[in-house]
């Protein structure tokens, strides 16, 4: 009988009709789903089952008037069994059970799953006539759906109950993990995991332009905005193939297929003009697919936005940080306030933009300025940025799939929209035992090897039967090292290669190629993905794990923090003002280091003021008055701030030892033309510790984003895998990591204006020092005094009313300067032109001084004339050029770098939050 079986199914594969035929297929128990060219065979078991699919709405997980989902909280008592009930009929599916994933078909043929059930940490699986009232029916549950699955018979049943168990449960996905995060921390060690910092626009855009061109299966794209026409190589005019929208229509005219997941916005609050985004996107190609969300009715009623800003290609590659698709993001380390003369514009229509000046108006004409360019300075944009490769990217995805399924399972018309599948998880690494560097070493002596046999090779055939050339191919395989130390890690062939080399030793356009590659992967370094995300917005319970981790991270850290965000809205134990507690866990970190007596640095540079037109006292500026009473109340101002909390805490030691906050600003002296100075706008929301563990992603400090149940959030952990064992923290007393310090040292080099090999760079390698700490907190001051000089810029600490706003300019110009002497010691210091250690007692009174400036009553006076401005000095890009500004013109060559002093008694006296608003909208 055996034989005989044998004998047919050996007939049916070689007869290529019968073995493409569905019938076929389902007895094997295959589809066209199974394989990957990739990733092998997909999944674990697949077969006929009449399937129910609907998203939960029992109390632990209820929503708002989904009309088009029925609710499976009602009971019946049928015979004394108690049955869950949802009104829609069971249809046959094709079900496949995936490693991380259960994925519905309509047919045995289909490629694409019409539903996806992800296994989480909330996952459940029922089965027997007492729970779901039959014994061929099976209920499995996660956070958001329930899968009702029926079987022929009993034991068909029990087999895939009993391998859905197996394979949840060994699932990583359906274990809880640190800081509460859906995802597990990913080691290089175990598997692929690369990433690589972007500072500032231009290196993120075109690493995203040559990702989104390499894409050969799927594009997922979430923003909070999303501008079809902006260009991601620069200028425009030279890289016309680089707009966004013609870069995707041509991927998906090759087969491939985008996903694109905008925030929709309310239109009477924000100008973003989503609905023209999405008729311009879904116009490209039929495999462009475009979703906005949320509705608002059914989630929060507008309150909170979609916060994400994600790029993921073919599940493999994946970005993550602050930068949007969008007009006014892309610039360079330079931050230019204007377009350099004489050559094309990198800023085309709307993307030359300063919100401070003005906001975002007719996005659907794109190309029409919104501002004189040759007047009006643009806002230049700080931003940073993050490629993932390997599991860290496929776990990015993951996130993208469960928001994109949730969105569309919301909707009415859900049937024009399918759900995604995510990718099972890459296979452990195969690594040597001993490690990277005996790894490395074993390869050089194969290359010497060869190249003492290159007599023999050349008298002999000059590639192996593979039809490369062994010399050439090692000598790659050494010299693919990146900067970071990488060396090629050998996997096994179930999945792409991670290093792929040109076979052709003569293709040198191949291997140049192939480096630039090898280059972008980055470092080998720990990731974990973590997020903020609820019920409204992914279907979810609430996930806060990007604050648990800036939490954990800044109570572990050793010797110094670095953090660079948008907002810093925050609160201390027994504030209920503010429900975040990341300020608590800076005050509790300096509380311990000064106990300790040790050497403990934090610095926070955040922008000068907040993005909203207007100054401070116009009357439609309640939303830039608001975000300023929160920032500086977490700061400075009330028993509830830091430095206040700090003051009363540290009995004799001084706040301003461990902790400064600074601004960024650039300015413009173009020959002929009116000087003018314009903020550097801070959009980063990065965090580095002991540069060794880095948080980079879309999550600003602040409520909406850290409370998990408010906007939506992604960010990712990298902790450094290879360390710099020639640098070290506190005087040599902790190593850096290679991702940490090089990225906050391309911080410093852009904001402190500092180069690679100077005495300067060196001595701003450990901040913790004394001497550098104080340097860097003179050269703050330095700039803002010259900026504060030459043109009267806002915030400034000599400015504490609306009434002295005015009258700035002419304070600047030498009527009034009174305010601005508090620090006699650094100007003389600036006067010289010298940043250097200055002694210990000068150290002692500068700290003193900033001390004074910050926190202690200072008489103020209210300007009683001057003329009437719509802006600051810093602001009114219309104000003529004055004789002081042209005297003091010369004064901005000793500016180095963009870093400023952040004023801390800016409109002290005055009271700055609205009364007639909710606080959550400034939070």
């Amino acid at each position: 009988m055996v034989a005989l079986v044998q004998q047919l199914l050996e007939t049916v594969v070689k007869v290529p009709r019968l073995l493409r035929s569905p019938y076929v297929a389902a007895m094997f128990q295959v589809s066209n789903s199974t394989f990957d060219d990739e990733m092998g065979r997909t999944s674990v078991r697949e077969g006929w089952l009449k399937t129910r699919f609907w998203l939960k709405g029992n109390r632990e997980n209820v929503r708002i008037n989904r009309a088009s989902v029925s609710c499976d909280n009602e009971c019946f008592n049928c015979m004394c069994v108690v049955k869950r009930v949802n009104f829609r009929a069971k249809r046959l599916r094709w079900v496949s059970l995936k490693t991380s994933s259960i994925a519905i078909f309509d047919s045995i043929e289909d490629t694409i799953a019409r539903k996806a059930f992800l296994f989480d940490s909330k996952f459940n699986i029922e089965r027997g006539l007492a729970t779901t009232g039959s014994s061929t029916t099976l209920l499995v549950s996660n956070a958001t759906y329930v899968l009702q699955m029926e079987a022929k018979s009993k034991q068909a049943l029990t087999k895939w109950a009993n391998d859905i168990r197996r394979v949840a449960e060994a699932s990583n996905w359906s274990q809880a993990h640190r800081d509460g995060s859906f995802a597990i921390p990913r080691n290089p060690v175990h598997m692929t995991s690369f990433a690589q910092w972007y500072v500032d626009g231009s290196g993120a855009y075109e690493a995203i332009y040559h990702a989104i061109m390499s894409a050969t299966k799927e594009i997922f794209i979430a923003g909070w905005w999303v501008c079809p026409t902006i260009h991601l190589l620069r200028p425009a005019e030279q890289y016309p193939e680089s707009r966004l929208d013609l870069a995707l229509q041509k991927k998906a005219a090759d087969g491939v297929q985008v996903y694109v997941l905008m925030y929709k916005e309310v239109s009477v609050a924000l100008t973003l003009n989503s609905m023209f985004s999405k008729q311009v996107l879904s116009k490209l190609h039929k495999n462009v697919h475009v979703l906005r969300d949320p509705d608002f009715l059914m989630k929060q009623l507008g309150l909170w936005s979609h916060h994400e800003k994600i790029v993921s290609v073919d599940q493999r590659v994946s970005f993550v940080g602050g930068l949007d698709l969008c007009f006014g993001r892309w610039d360079t380390h330079t931050h230019e306030l204007f377009d350099e003369p004489g050559k094309p514009t990198d800023f085309v229509g709307k993307d030359y933009s300063n919100p401070r000046v003005k906001d975002f108006i007719e996005v659907d004409h794109p190309d029409e300025d919104m501002i004189d360019r040759n007047e009006v300075p643009r806002m230049p944009w700080h931003d940073c940025h993050c490629r993932l490769e390997g599991q860290p990217a496929r776990d990015v995805a993951r996130h993208f799939v469960q928001r994109w399924n949730y969105s569309v399972s919301t909707r009415k018309k859900s049937r024009k929209l399918h759900h995604l599948v995510p990718m099972k998880d890459y296979p452990v690494t195969i690594i040597d035992k001993k490690g990277p560097q005996q790894l490395t070493k074993r390869l050089q002596k194969a290359v010497h090897a060869v190249r003492a046999m290159r007599g023999l090779s050349r008298a002999r055939a000059n590639t192996d039967n593979r039809g490369f050339n062994s010399d050439r191919r090692m000598a790659r395989m050494l010299s693919s090292q990146n900067e970071s130390g990488n060396i090629p890690v050998l996997q096994d062939d179930s999945h792409e290669v991670m290093l792929d080399l040109p076979d052709d030793e003569d293709n040198d356009e191949a291997f140049e190629r192939h480096q630039q590659e090898v280059a972008a992967r980055g470092y080998r370094v720990n990731t974990q993905i973590l997020r903020s995300l609820s019920l409204w917005s992914g279907g979810v319970a609430t996930e806060r794990s990007i604050q648990n981790a800036y939490i954990r991270l800044i109570g572990s850290a050793q010797h110094f923090i670095y953090i660079e965000n948008q907002f810093f809205v925050s609160g201390l134990e027994g504030d209920h003002g503010c429900s975040n507690r990341i300020a608590n866990a800076l005050v509790e970190r300096i509380r311990r280091a000064s106990d300790n007596n040790e050497k403990f640095r934090v610095v926070v540079v955040m922008p000068l003021l907040p993005a909203f037109p207007g100054k401070p006292d116009d009357k439609d500026a309640s939303s830039l008055r608001g975000v300023m009473h929160w920032q500086y109340r977490t700061i400075c101002r009330g028993e509830h701030s830091i430095y206040q909390r700090l003051y009363q805490e540290l009995e004799d030691d001084d706040p301003f030892k461990y902790i400064a906050f600074y601004g960024l600003r650039n300015h413009s002296a173009r020959e002929g033309a009116q000087a003018q100075t314009e903020e550097v706008y801070i959009h980063s929301k990065v965090m580095i510790v002991d540069d060794r563990s880095c948080i980079i992603g879309s999550a600003n400090i602040n409520e909406r984003s850290m409370c998990g149940d408010r906007d939506s959030e992604i960010a990712v952990l990298v902790e450094d895998h290879e360390m710099e064992e020639e640098i070290a923290l506190a005087d040599g007393a902790y190593n850096v990591g290679k991702f940490g310090h090089s990225f906050r040292m391309k911080l410093f080099e852009e904001h402190f204006g500092v180069k690679p090999g100077t005495p300067q760079y060196q001595k701003y390698s450990d901040p913790v020092s004394k001497d550098a700490w104080f340097s860097m907190q003179e050269q703050a001051m330095s700039n803002h005094q010259i900026y504060d000089s030459v043109f009267g810029c806002l915030p400034s600490d000599s400015v504490t009313t609306f009434a002295q706003i005015d009258s700035h300019i002419q304070s600047a110009q030498g009527l009034d300067t009174s305010g601005r002497g508090a620090d006699e010691a650094v100007a003389s210091a600036m006067g010289s032109g010298s940043t250097d250690a200055i002694s210990n007692n000068d150290n002692e009174r500068r700290m003193s001084s900033m001390s004074d400036r910050a926190m202690s009553p200072q008489s103020s006076r209210r300007g009683t004339g001057g003329r009437k401005s719509a802006f600051s000095g810093a602001m009114n890009v219309n104000m003529k050029e004055s004789a002081h500004i042209a005297q003091k013109k010369h004064e901005l060559g000793n500016v180095q770098g963009h870093i400023v002093y952040f004023p801390l008694k800016f409109l002290v006296d005055e009271q700055l939050e609205p009364k007639l608003f909710p606080a959550e909208l400034f939070q």
